[in-house]
């Protein structure tokens, strides 16, 4: 072969070599620009999630704070009842029948109000491991 035959050669190579690489540059581009579009979508799907997430926090904190009160004044209410049926049941059993309807209610109420108040601390309970296990996720 002559010495202009062989740089053809070579060129010619080089050529094919540099259309290689012109492909494989753009099978990488179409490779990573769907890759990105892809990022892109999962980037929006958990932002949404994360608004929902908060916005699910938020109505669960201000549950939680309605029951948390709620719970408080139940709280209150039977031992109140409690001082009222120390208090005046033996006194009222002293006296006459018509008081003795009231101091049976009385416990009766009691019973009532605590039954109550075991069924608010599990929705309370319930609340707050739905709280825990929101911020355990997150």
């Amino acid at each position: 072969m002559t010495p202009e035959a062989r740089r053809l050669n070579e060129v010619d190579r080089a050529r094919q070599s540099i259309k290689d690489r012109s492909r494989e540059h753009d099978r990488q581009d179409k490779e990573l620009r769907s890759q990105i579009s892809q990022l892109q979508r999962q980037r929006d799907e958990l932002k949404q999630d994360l608004q929902a997430s908060r916005a699910e926090l938020r109505t669960a904190t201000t549950t939680r704070t309605g029951l948390e009160k709620r719970l408080k004044a139940l709280t209150r209410i039977p031992a109140k009842a409690r001082r009222t049926a120390k208090l005046k049941l033996p006194v009222q059993r002293k006296q006459d029948s018509k008081n003795r309807r009231t101091a049976k209610s009385v416990p009766a109420a009691h019973d009532r109000v605590t039954a109550n108040l075991a069924d608010r601390r599990a929705l309370f309970l319930q609340w707050t491991n739905f709280e825990t296990r929101q911020s355990a996720t997150q």
